[in-house]
């Protein structure tokens, strides 16, 4: 049966991405098949010749299932800044449902365990969601 895990946290640097990992590496130490996705980064380096997430890279080397980065992480944005700014700054246009039916797709394939989250309530990604309440639709459509 696969289970998906949101892991959120307060704001960034808050860990999240670090326990994601522990969590990855326990199941997949249990024997579950485990995938770590982070839809949506803002901010990265160049890794092999391609701009990528030090956290989506982390939790890919980290999962069970190995996917492309782009995979991963479907949605990159350039600075590393909250997302919701950096994708105004950018004049990007997530689509949300888009990027929910991809992490759907990606557990249904690997039959997979994880997916990670980015900040929740009192940063500034989390609340431009709670605005528009994407958070409760983004967490059930991927979650289910």
């Amino acid at each position: 049966m696969t289970q998906a895990y949101f892991v959120t946290g307060t704001d960034t640097g808050a860990g999240k991405t670090l326990v994601a990992a522990a969590l990855l590496h326990a199941a997949h130490a249990r024997g579950w098949s485990t995938l770590g996705l982070k839809p949506v980064a803002a901010g990265g380096d160049i890794h092999q010749g391609q701009l990528m997430n030090a956290d989506a890279r982390l939790l890919r080397d980290t999962a069970s299932v190995q996917l492309d980065y782009s995979d991963v992480n479907p949605a990159l944005l350039t600075e590393a800044i909250a997302p919701h700014i950096a994708a105004s700054h950018e004049s990007v246009q997530l689509d949300m449902p888009a990027l929910a039916k991809h992490c759907r797709e990606q557990l249904v394939n690997a039959g997979a365990e994880f997916v990670r989250s980015w900040r929740a309530p009192a940063g500034g990604w989390c609340r431009w969601m709670v605005r528009r309440r994407w958070r409760t639709w983004w967490r059930r459509s991927i979650c289910r």
